[in-house]
This record gives structure tokens, C-alpha cells and sequence, in this order.
């Protein structure tokens, strides 16, 4: 387990994992566009499972949402009883090679740039009873649930 407190350490890692792994999950308030994550996340798109982006507050640039609009496996929360606010990245190979970022880093130029940000970078060695892992996909397919997608 390790503690990512710069953006560059944020973005080599999402980069690294999303790169080793086969597949990419994520659950975050809102997304950017055109900057190296997305580039990267766009260039291996063919590996997204799954994933949910907020767009409360207009955040979420109009780029991204047009990408993915009609990827099915891609979902915006339109409505949520408060603030949808999550910021999870699971990338995964099988259910014992993993990797999961989870922190304050919206999926953003800015919090992968000039942003103060802090995320746990987590892995599979680092959860050998496999808890972790169970709360992050029970997590990520609850968020994914919602009927306000």
C-alpha cells in the first residue's frame, strides 16, 4: 500500500495500472477530457468494465459525456439524494492481480496536474483475505445500481 500525494505520482500510477491491467473500473463526481489520463484511459477503452461519472455542479466536461454517451458500460448520475462524490479506479487482471486507487482525485486535468490530491494506491498483495477487494466490487456494482443513472 502506498500513499500518492503528488499528481504526478497519481498520474504515473493510474497510467501503470491501467496499462498492466486488463480491465478498469471506476466511480467518480466528475471527469475531464484531453488531458494524459483520458488520452490513456480513451487509448485502452477496449479494458473498461464498468464505470459511473457525476456530473453535478456542470463538472464533467461536455467531451467526456460525448464520448461516452452511448457506451453502455459508462453511466452518468444525473440525480442522487445529495452530492455523488466518489473517486474509485480499479484495474484488474484476475481477482488475486489487482490494483485500486481510492482518494480525493476526481478524474481530472486538474487533480492529475496542479490539484493538492491524496490517494492510497492499493494491491492485491496487500489484501490477502481478499476483504478489501469484496467491498470495493460490492461498492462499485452498488453505485452502479442506482436508478438515477
Amino acid at each position: 500500500m502506498r500513499l500518492l500525494t503528488t499528481s504526478s505520482s497519481l498520474e504515473r500510477a493510474f497510467e501503470q495500472s491501467l496499462t498492466q491491467h486488463t480491465r478498469v473500473s471506476f466511480a467518480v463526481a466528475w471527469s475531464s477530457h484531453d488531458f494524459p489520463g483520458c488520452d490513456e484511459l480513451i487509448r485502452h477503452e477496449d479494458k473498461i468494465d464498468q464505470g459511473v461519472v457525476g456530473i453535478h455542479f456542470y463538472q464533467t466536461h461536455p467531451s467526456f459525456i460525448e464520448h461516452f454517451l452511448h457506451d453502455d458500460r459508462v453511466k452518468f448520475m444525473k440525480n442522487s439524494s445529495g452530492v455523488f462524490h466518489p473517486k474509485i479506479y480499479v484495474f484488474e487482471t484476475s481477482p488475486k492481480d489487482w490494483t485500486c486507487l481510492i482518494g480525493s482525485a476526481n478524474f481530472t486535468a486538474a487533480a492529475f496536474s496542479t490539484n493538492s490530491e491524496a490517494c492510497l494506491l492499493i494491491e492485491a498483495k496487500d489484501d490477502p483475505s481478499g476483504a478489501t477487494t469484496r467491498k470495493l466490487d460490492s461498492t462499485l456494482a452498488r453505485l452502479l445500481a442506482s436508478e438515477n443513472l
